[in-house]
């Protein structure tokens, strides 16, 4: 089937051919229609007696939209086709080809003898074209940068398929996982959201598993968004879901073993009709953990060896649910609902001293809900976003040592939060403004049914206004945010305005961004509690009701030239707030206790540079940090660096993931750590004719993140530990990609010409 149609990506190349010279414009596009007019095949569609041909831009690995395919056999006519949008084509299966010819812009970009015998046959090719001034270009880059926001690409990109959320978060420049942490250009991303419009939910153990269950073929693209409101500079990551079938399912199931055997599995499951999109992801594991940690305390000439042995049994499930009723363009609303729950039996044997004791936390709870309700309306240049959600969270410890109740303690909290935000930008998008409001409460309860004078419950309350602006004009830019925090709460109150500026530059060549924040950073809940925690018989831990809050100001610099990104930054930070030992507990017990340590003044220096050939892609990221720690009587130097290289080779259907990272003794306010060198490695192979993907995997595979060593030197007490983990394991996964429905159209990768100008 063809089509003679010019497409828009077509009009918007004649449209730059015209603008750059009209006096050689005429003869260029003379050329082109006359290239048209000889071409007999066009954009040819998917049919089911047929094979599938994409081309892939070598530098980028993205579609090449518009390419001319000469497939040809010694035989028969040769036979042409152009590809669509997504850089594919399809040709009769009946028509056995011998040699294929790729050109694009009437250029031959690849002709060679080849056999078409599987299913999906992709073939590479470098598609910058010179012609006269004027570049013409299929390579597009995988981030789409802007003032407020970036923007990845995620469906139809080689580089991501056949792969969880999690996985290939490090293979995106910029990006950092660290446990249940993300961070972008060095800054913390503190949220996610499923779909534009959706709520907010807070990076946690909860939201990680959640991104180990979405797919990457349930995808459209990754926004990581500069937010408004928040403490510092912020980002939150804004996951769109594409809704091209009426019903998809992912299944997976993988097991992996350490020391001890592990299992885990999820679903992804989507429902989508015209207006409402469903969403269900649910996840579980059985886990089996061993650790040991041996630890010297030094405190007033004293000295306390403290060592354990644990051994942990578990089991968690978690789940998601999401769904947004869109009736027209100009309003949706939703629900978003969570639960975590988990159940735990630790056994741990501690030796003090010349003492031995048995503890069993039989069982250790822990069960977190949260409801929101969300809505989103448009009109003209006019938006409004609006949440409300309640947040309900439980959790108990019981311990017993050698045969007797020593502690029976329980956590209860309750927050409800509401959110609106108002935004007015101009017709063509370059200037805006926005006013937002949020309230968040908390009422935290904690008992120890032991203890015969339980703390009272903590309460809060805290208000934040925000009024943020933006302007750009050519590849200028400006936003600034200004926060009004008002916080009340059993111990203290408190207010603080809280700026944010960012100046930016940009240009086809490098970007240059200028920006500054303040963050005030309030002791949570647990860190005010004087509650204390039984670690070990002779090690306590409690909180402190007179903590006071950190305080931060920042400044950042961000170069960036084509792939290769530098970001230099200036902290400064009072009232750090740290766990460490004090010397007012009472007979030989060690208690723990957080405490405002001093203050730092640091600089940072993070490089971040993405690699591309053909089947091969690299992620390579540097970070130096160097400054100096003061307490009340002395100060230190502090220093740090790592090293970390992700990346991937993709074989047709085989994909090799390695992510190397390096770090090197380091001191970090008063504690200094030791070197480590973490391999992780993942082999998938994807299986089309099933919809099965089989992946491979270990972790820690030198065993280099299994042991922890770090030291802790204050003007009151030394302390050295050593900390044994399980962290090297090999596992396998398996899953199951499953779509029904009739296709709601075409929802993968555009490739517009030029995008990133």
């Amino acid at each position: 089937m063809t089509n003679n149609r010019l497409t828009h990506k077509t009009l918007l190349s004649l449209r730059q051919l015209f603008d750059a010279n009209r006096s050689v414009a005429y003869l260029k596009l003379v050329a082109f229609l006359l290239l048209l007019l000889f071409n007999k095949g066009s954009f040819a569609q998917t049919r089911v007696d047929s094979l599938l041909i994409q081309i892939i831009d070598e530098d980028s690995i993205t579609p090449v939209a518009g390419a001319t395919i000469r497939l040809s056999n010694k035989g028969k006519e040769p036979l042409q086709l152009i590809t669509n949008e997504r850089g594919e084509t399809c040709a009769p299966s009946t028509y056995k080809a011998d040699s294929i010819q790729i050109t694009y812009w009437g250029k031959t970009m690849l002709h060679t003898a080849a056999q078409l015998t599987l299913s999906t046959n992709r073939f590479y090719i470098k598609s910058n074209l010179y012609l006269g001034d004027i570049t013409i270009t299929a390579n597009r880059r995988l981030v789409k940068r802007s003032l407020m926001q970036d923007v990845v690409q995620i469906k139809g990109i080689e580089l991501f398929k056949s792969n969880n959320v999690l996985d290939i978060l490090p293979l995106i420049p910029g990006v950092v996982v660290n446990e249940d942490k993300l961070s972008y250009f060095n800054h913390p991303v503190i949220g996610i959201r499923l779909g534009k419009g959706g709520s907010l939910k807070g990076i946690g153990v909860s939201t990680i598993k959640m991104l180990k269950t979405l797919r990457t073929e349930n995808l459209n693209d990754i926004t990581f968004k500069r937010r408004n409101q928040g403490q510092g500079i912020q980002y939150e990551m804004i996951i769109k879901t594409n809704r091209i079938v009426d019903v998809t399912l992912s299944p997976t199931l993988g097991t992996y073993m350490g020391k001890r055997a592990n299992a885990e599995a999820s679903l992804y499951s989507q429902l989508s009709t015209k207006h409402l999109n469903n969403i269900l992801m649910v996840s579980g594991d059985i886990l089996n953990k061993r650790k040991s940690e041996q630890s010297a305390f030094n405190i007033h000439s004293k000295q306390t060896q403290v060592d354990v042995n644990d051994a942990e049994h578990g089991k968690s499930l978690n789940l998601n649910y999401d769904a947004e009723w869109s009736p027209n363009d100009a309003f949706s609303a939703g629900i978003s609902t969570s639960y975590y729950a988990n159940r735990e039996q630790k056994s741990r044997i501690s030796y003090e001293n010349n003492s031995i004791l048995h503890f069993e936390y039989d069982p250790i709870l822990s069960v977190d809900l949260t409801g929101c309700f969300f809505f989103n309306w448009n009109k003209d240049n006019h938006s409004l976003h609006g949440e409300i959600s309640y947040n309900k969270s439980t959790s108990r410890t019981n311990l017993i040592a050698n045969g007797a109740l020593w502690q029976d303690f329980s956590q209860n909290s309750i927050s409800p939060n509401a959110f609106l935000e108002y935004s007015l930008t101009n017709k063509t998008q370059t200037a805006g403004l926005s006013v937002s409001f949020a309230y968040a409460h908390l009422r935290n309860t904690d008992t120890d049914k032991l203890v015969s004078t339980p703390q009272l419950p903590i309460k809060e309350h805290t208000f934040t206004p925000v009024i943020a602006a933006f302007w750009e004009k050519d590849k200028f830019g400006v936003h600034a945010a200004m926060q009004f925090e008002r916080n009340y709460n059993n111990f203290y109150s408190s207010f603080a305005w809280i700026p944010k500026l960012s100046l930016r530059y940009g240009s086809d060549a490098m970007n240059v961004e200028l920006d500054y924040a303040k963050s005030i950073n309030r002791p949570l809940a647990f860190m005010l509690t004087n509650n204390q925690t039984s670690q070990t018989g002779k090690l306590r831990s409690t909180g402190n009701s007179q903590l006071q809050s950190e305080d931060k100001h920042e400044i950042n610099l961000n170069l960036s030239w084509g792939d290769l990104s530098v970001a230099i930054s200036k902290l400064w930070v009072n009232n750090i707030t740290d766990l460490q030992l004090d010397n007012t507990a009472q007979g030989d017990t060690l208690l723990k206790r957080w405490q405002n340590i001093g203050r730092v003044s640091n600089w940072s220096l993070n490089l971040y540079y993405g690699f591309h050939w053909a089947w091969f892609y690299a992620n390579p990221s540097i970070h130096l940090g160097l400054g100096k720690f003061k307490d009340d009587a002395n100060s230190q130097k502090n220093y740090s660096c790592s090293l970390s290289l992700p990346m991937q080779a993709t074989f047709k259907s085989h994909k090799f993931l390695a992510e190397l990272v390096y770090l090197t003794c380091s001191k970090f306010y008063q504690t200094t750590t030791q070197p480590m060198f973490i391999i992780n490695l993942r082999y998938n192979i994807r299986i089309p004719k099933y919809d099965l993907t089989i992946s491979f995997f270990t972790r820690d595979l030198l065993s280099s993140k299994s042991t922890e060593k770090f030291t802790t030197q204050t003007t009151s007490y030394f302390s050295s530990t050593v900390i044994h983990k399980d962290k090297r394991q090999f596992g396998i996964s398996l899953t199951y990609d499953f779509s029904k429905g009739k296709r709601k159209g075409i929802n993968g990768v555009t490739n517009n010409q030029n995008r990133n100008k």
